[in-house]
């Protein structure tokens, strides 16, 4: 069996970034409320972990987009960013031949959030024909 030499520069940088896997972990299991293990079949704890590692992996991409658009807090500005969202609701009108999609509930802070990581057209109306 080989064991990968790893070197310490690489332990001590996956060292730091642990305490994104855990804000995570806590995240989900505060705000989601989705409960810690307590599965003895390898399939459940295999299911779990797939749900973490998959919210683990959604939630680095709205933190990336607001580190690099400059929020200080990105955490908070994240979890603000996910409350007033879950409040937008999408509303499709059939009139004749023409078609229309509207966002309604969209916050005013939430759309220029929206804007500074690059999603400002994200909620604008659509409109086609059937």
């Amino acid at each position: 069996m080989h064991i990968p030499v790893t070197s310490a520069e690489e332990i001590v940088n996956m060292y730091l970034k642990k305490d994104f896997v855990e804000k995570v972990f806590r995240t989900m299991r505060t705000h989601e409320e989705i409960v810690p293990v307590r599965h003895m079949l390898e399939r459940r704890v295999r299911g779990y972990v797939f749900v973490m590692v998959t919210a683990c992996r959604i939630t680095a991409v709205p933190l990336h987009f607001l580190r690099e658009s400059g929020y200080r807090e990105q955490w908070g500005t994240m979890q603000e960013l996910l409350d007033s969202l879950s409040r937008v609701e999408r509303m499709e009108i059939t009139l004749g031949k023409e078609h229309r999609i509207w966002y309604l509930n969209l916050m005013p802070a939430s759309t220029e959030i929206l804007k500074k990581i690059g999603y400002g057209k994200l909620f604008n109306e659509k409109t086609g024909t059937k």
